[in-house]
């Protein structure tokens, strides 16, 4: 009965360490940070506020960066390109590929007690292009097209009235990214927005589409075939009046 508890005992315990271990490393997992080659990122003390005693500083790769103390700034790196704000976030410039990477940011108090280590994972992203918004009308046909020409995949929407119509994957052939929407009705009148986006950019393209039935094509087709008949019935009455008129003046003449 012993060795039953104590074993049960020792699961209890195995399955609190693993799950302690899950959890701290799922806190210790890397912050997700976005920049684009060529600008400019910041990086944030992520969930914690810094204040004026604290010790700051930033890390990558083992290597300092920089370091603030008692408002008092150290780099250890060109000071043109890392700059650090009081609160702890810091700022780098005029990116390039060797910036890609973790950072790691320490935080102590003015006892030396360490309050924050976080790291976060810089990693960079194109500037979305422009999105078009294409349709097709026809009698049996409505279907109304959001594309994108980029490599990467971004994420692209079609919305109606502020509403995601579509929530399947885009399709990508030929270097362009696009979703299709194809209404139920033959008739559609509204405004559509395409949206692109990712996590430094977002473009949109707005289109007001009008897509009339069978019965306006034939009310349409009427109107042409009336008018038509209009030009015919005119030209006729020309035609008639010139002739009058050429025989009165023979008349006169003789």
């Amino acid at each position: 009965m012993i060795l039953k508890m104590n074993f049960r005992g020792i699961s209890l315990a195995e399955c609190l360490v693993v799950l302690f271990s899950c959890v701290k490393g799922s806190a210790n997992e890397a912050h997700k940070v976005y920049g684009v080659l060529g600008g400019s990122v910041f990086l944030n003390v992520p969930d914690f506020k810094v204040e004026k005693q604290h010790e700051i500083t930033w890390l990558k790769n083992a290597s300092f960066l920089v370091k603030v103390k008692n408002s008092t700034m150290k780099y250890y790196r060109e000071k043109e390109k890392y700059m650090m704000f009081l609160n702890g976030t810091l700022r780098i410039d005029r990116l390039v590929e060797e910036d890609r990477g973790n950072y790691i940011v320490t935080v102590y108090n003015d006892k030396g007690q360490l309050q924050v280590k976080k790291s976060l994972n810089l990693s960079f992203q194109e500037i979305v292009s422009k999105p078009e918004i294409k349709w097709i009308c026809s009698q049996k046909l409505i279907k109304v097209t959001c594309e994108v020409n980029q490599k990467n995949k971004p994420a692209l929407h079609l919305l109606q009235s502020k509403t995601r119509l579509l929530a399947n994957e885009p399709k990508y052939a030929n270097g362009i990214w696009k979703i299709e929407y194809q209404p139920k009705n033959t008739i559609l009148t509204a405004k559509f927005q395409c949206e692109v986006k990712n996590d430094v950019s977002k473009k949109t393209d707005d289109q007001e589409i009008i897509c009339s039935g069978p019965l306006d094509s034939v009310l349409i087709g009427s109107i042409a075939g009336g008018a038509v008949v209009f030009i015919i019935f005119l030209a006729l009455l020309i035609y008639c009046i010139r002739k009058k008129r050429a025989e009165r003046y023979e008349e006169q003449n003789n």
